[in-house]
């Protein structure tokens, strides 16, 4: 057996991963530059998608947690609800912090991509949304067609 043995495993087992990611960031700066962005735009616009995926999962893990938490602290017969209501508090903190974080990313990209193209970048990030499952990406916007926001439904 070769010192090399785990490495080129390791290479085999990676290499599938590294081409699929690659996959999809072609893809998306493909469809980035049929919308006529250039290669800057481009890049601002991948750097901040992968920004505002890694603020949702991070903050998913958090909720997850805290979650967790409230669960446990409710399971005594007699709970503590000053922690509860405490850890309840910073659930609300971090989903009020996570949606001004999309709201300013939101507004970033928006800067980047101009008034015009900035309808058509949403509706083809729903589309591909579709593709992907949404998995890390937050909630949709529903907006308009222009990007203006969705009437709220009734009951909600």
């Amino acid at each position: 057996m070769s010192k090399f043995t785990p490495l080129i495993v390791l290479a085999l087992v990676l290499s599938p991963a590294f081409l699929f990611a690659q996959t999809l960031q072609n893809r998306e700066s493909g469809a980035l530059r049929q919308l006529g962005l250039s290669d800057t735009q481009i890049s601002q616009v991948l750097d901040l998608q992968t920004k505002m995926q890694t603020t949702v999962r991070d903050n998913m893990v958090h909720l997850r947690l805290i979650r967790a938490q409230i669960d446990e602290a409710l399971l005594p017969d007699n709970p503590n609800m000053q922690k509860v209501n405490g850890l309840v508090d910073d659930q609300a903190r971090i989903r009020a912090g996570m949606e001004k974080e999309l709201l300013a990313d939101r507004v970033k990209l928006r800067q980047i991509v101009g008034d015009q193209l900035y309808p058509q970048l949403l509706r083809m990030e729903r589309r591909m949304a579709g593709d992907r499952g949404r998995r890390g990406y937050g909630p949709i916007d529903k907006g308009g067609p222009d990007g203006s926001a969705a009437p709220r439904q009734q009951g909600r």
